[in-house]
């Protein structure tokens, strides 16, 4: 045991030098509505304003002191949301989500803390763990209760549940804070192959990248041409034409051109008036990241028929006329589409792990960044060893003896419980998804444990690919 110990610490040395600094200090907040972020903070990277931004939100909702309003979102996606105001500047800076069927809230976080992990937390959309306690737990209430949407009769049906379920004792909601950037999303559904969901295909099972994209080719070890640098996105480009019908007359004809082109021609390009520009490599990097991700995150809707497949876009507002409007990159957003169910004690496979391990009538993902196949035979050897010390110690292992875990976002909040004793209201809802609501360190527990089982099975396929194809593996 001692030998164990001394190997996970010698490990966790190596790896906070440029990697993974899984020793750190972990203090348990105290449950008064205020966020302690400083647990958080093992990464030096460029992503502390997030939880700078979202303790400085909580806190203020949490005294009332008014600066940060909470609005019901009416418009776009199946989740009941909030958007949240700056008063101050009169303007939108992110969203507060209650657990819901269409947002499984510690997906999101889990995703986010994951990626910061791997050393790409700009990669993916940020989200941190909130919750809301007095004048921000009304706030919240009241906006909640305002609404009646159709659309969204069941996903509101379930917070509502749980608003309920207090009965009117001081009541507190944990759900999630998800800052807006300076880049905006712009969907790019072409990468996808969705299939409505039908009575006899509830899961989606045929979701999965479009075999035919020059992008999954490349990240499936298909490609069939060299790399090149100028990959454009066109966003909402149109062209009309006058065309000539048989009898004389003629008509005006729309051509689109919307989403991702290889080498577009100059015509095309300065008849353009709003493009942006990457490479395909960097493109394929983070293709190949984003299916990485989703597969140890539980992600069960990346290739849903929402709007799931987003990229970035960070505009030149100091472009020529005729060049790019700026730059582009793929990132992993609306990353609630999770998987885990706190009541199951086994393990899972998710839609996005099939796809990554070549389970759904594809190779899977053939080709990884390096740096990243690196990182992950070193995760892979660090939860072995984690396994091998809580054998030794004779303990049940869980999130909680895992300094791993407690880098993903593993805590146990004072006060924190759930619906054991009364069950949640589901109303409209055809599913119970009041396990949503969940103490939270038991639904990181379902989330770790599906997440082990799927780093095995990952790093064992991306070995397995190695031993085939050798330097080719990479994406260099």
């Amino acid at each position: 045991m001692f030998m164990g110990y001394l190997m996970k610490k010698l490990l966790s040395v190596i790896l906070s030098a440029g990697f993974l600094f899984t020793s750190f200090a972990y203090d348990t907040p105290v449950f008064s509505g205020e966020e302690t972020w400083s647990h958080y903070n093992w990464r030096n990277d460029n992503q502390f304003w997030v939880f700078e931004k979202s303790e400085e939100v909580a806190k203020d909702l949490n005294e009332g002191n008014g600066r940060y309003q909470l609005e019901y979102k009416r418009k776009g996606g199946s989740s009941a949301q909030l958007l949240v105001k700056d008063t101050e500047t009169d303007s939108v800076i992110g969203l507060f989500s209650a657990p819901n069927h269409a947002t499984y809230t510690l997906t999101e976080t889990f995703t986010y803390n994951l990626s910061r992990y791997l050393d790409k937390g700009h990669w993916t959309g940020a989200a941190t763990r909130m919750t809301l306690v007095g004048p921000g737990y009304d706030q919240a209430k009241r906006e909640y209760y305002s609404q009646v949407q159709s659309t969204r009769a069941c996903n509101l049906a379930q917070i509502k549940g749980y608003f309920d379920y207090f009965q009117g004792e001081p009541g507190f909601l944990t759900g999630i804070f998800v800052p807006f950037g300076n880049e905006k999303p712009e969907d790019l559904q072409e990468l996808v192959v969705s299939q409505p969901v039908t009575r006899t295909n509830k899961l989606n099972t045929n979701d999965k990248l479009r075999s035919s994209h020059f992008l999954t080719k490349y990240v499936e070890g298909r490609a069939d041409q060299k790399p090149t640098d100028r990959i454009v996105y066109f966003v909402e480009e149109k062209k009309y034409v006058t065309v000539e019908n048989a009898d004389g007359t003629t008509r005006t004809r729309k051509f689109s051109w919307n989403g991702l082109y290889r080498n577009p021609s100059t015509k095309r390009l300065l008849e353009a008036k709003n493009y942006y520009l990457a490479s395909e490599i960097e493109l394929v990097k983070q293709l190949s990241f984003m299916m990485l991700v989703d597969a140890l995150s539980g992600q069960r809707d990346r290739f849903g028929t929402g709007n799931n497949m987003q990229v970035f876009v960070a505009k030149d507002r100091n472009a020529a006329p005729g060049a790019p409007n700026g730059t582009f990159f793929l990132s992993a957003i609306d990353n609630g589409g999770g998987s885990d169910n706190p009541k199951s004690s086994r393990v899972s496979k998710s839609q996005s792990l099939k796809y990554f391990l070549g389970e759904l009538g594809g190779p899977g993902i053939q080709r990884f960044e390096r740096e990243i196949f690196n990182k992950m035979r070193i995760l892979n050897s660090l939860l072995e060893q984690e396994e091998r010390d809580a054998s030794d110690a004779d303990v049940q292992h869980s999130a909680q003896f895992s300094e791993i875990a407690k880098s993903l976002g593993y805590e146990k909040l004072a006060g924190d419980f759930g619906p054991k004793d009364r069950t949640i209201s589901q109303g409209v809802c055809d599913y119970d998804h009041g396990f949503l609501f969940a103490p939270y360190y038991d639904l990181f527990e379902a989330r770790f444990r599906n997440f082990k089982y799927a780093v095995k099975l990952v790093w064992n396929h991306m070995e397995a690919v190695y031993e085939k194809d050798g330097e080719d593996t990479f994406i260099d």
